[in-house]
């Protein structure tokens, strides 16, 4: 019998592509993880947090149809695709919280089901089986279809993460060919490589904890020619590469600078609560990476690159 849900392995984060003839590379899929769970009692989908997932895409329960064994465990991802036929999050979140069920959402978000691991097989666990056995096993097992679509693996990790960079994806996954799977735990048996964007943006204010700054608000602004009462499109919140070097300068900014006028449009102000925020003049620059833009403009996973010498009126929306 298969287990009633476990949760799936993650990878670990690192800086840079390589490559390897210990390691396949697979495309990391900016989408939703579900874990499939075929049975003669039927189909179940949740995601890696256990909830429910099976009516939210009725479409995929197209895959017990695909399936050609007796029971079995898939661990992959939900996608919907763009225009240019590129993962899509705010699009698959979209669906994903959506209450409605209806051919009109499927219609609006159609989404398809990437595998890339298979845990059980006919009431057996292969978590002891080599990635690569267990990849030959999946292709065996499971038919592919125009929604139902098995991961495909590469040789060179370099090559495919400068493809997925042009392409504006989120990244790649480098996995060792001999590796397990380690139920519930970040192994670097899998590793994950993602492709960061830059830009440069103006610090509008800060938030506090106390009073130690605990995050920078940033903003853009959105014409090429700045009038002197033009304020900021606020773009998001970061925090993570904040180090003790940059919080010392910028408590001092704080206490020097601080005022109470939001330098940011009322209309795109911080999308969060926070304790407290200090507004500053929008005169300090700041580089940062991110993985993509929010529909509403905000940068997704924004860490801080350090301070820029951009003057604050070239850093404007593209």
């Amino acid at each position: 019998m298969l287990p009633q849900k476990i949760k799936p392995m993650e990878p670990v984060l690192i800086t840079d592509p390589f490559d390897s003839e210990d390691y396949l590379y697979q495309v990391k899929w900016d989408g939703i993880r579900i874990i499939t769970y075929i049975s003669s009692q039927g189909l179940k989908m949740y995601t890696k947090k256990g909830n429910a997932r099976i009516e939210t895409y009725p479409e995929l329960k197209a895959v017990q149809q695909q399936f050609t064994g007796t029971s079995a465990i898939l661990d992959g991802e939900v996608v919907v695709l763009n225009e240019q036929g590129v993962p899509d999050f705010q699009r698959v979140l979209k669906r994903d919280l959506a209450k409605g069920r209806g051919q009109g959402l499927q219609d609006r978000y159609p989404v398809m089901y990437v595998v890339f691991d298979i845990i059980y097989l006919n009431d057996r666990s292969i978590t002891k089986e080599p990635l690569c056995n267990r990849q030959e096993l999946l292709a065996s097992f499971l038919k592919e279809s125009q929604i139902i679509r098995l991961c495909d693996s590469y040789d060179k990790g370099i090559e495919l993460f400068k493809v997925m960079q042009d392409k504006g994806m989120e990244g790649i996954v480098a996995k060792e060919k001999r590796g397990l799977y380690y139920l519930g735990e970040r192994n670097n048996t899998w590793l994950k490589i993602k492709c960061f964007r830059q830009l440069d943006a103006v610090i509008g204010g800060v938030a506090l904890k106390g009073r130690r700054v605990s995050a920078l608000l940033l903003g853009l602004y959105n014409d090429e020619k700045l009038a002197d009462n033009d304020k900021l499109i606020y773009i998001g919140k970061v925090s993570t590469g904040l180090n003790n070097n940059y919080l010392a300068q910028l408590q001092d900014i704080v206490e020097k600078y601080r005022r109470g006028e939001a330098p940011f449009q009322s209309t795109s102000l911080p999308e969060k609560k926070v304790d407290s925020i200090a507004w500053l003049p929008p005169i300090l620059t700041v580089r940062v990476k991110y993985i993509d833009r929010s529909e509403g403009g905000l940068l997704r996973q924004p860490v801080i690159v350090g301070f820029c010498e951009k003057e604050a009126g070239e850093c404007r929306l593209k």
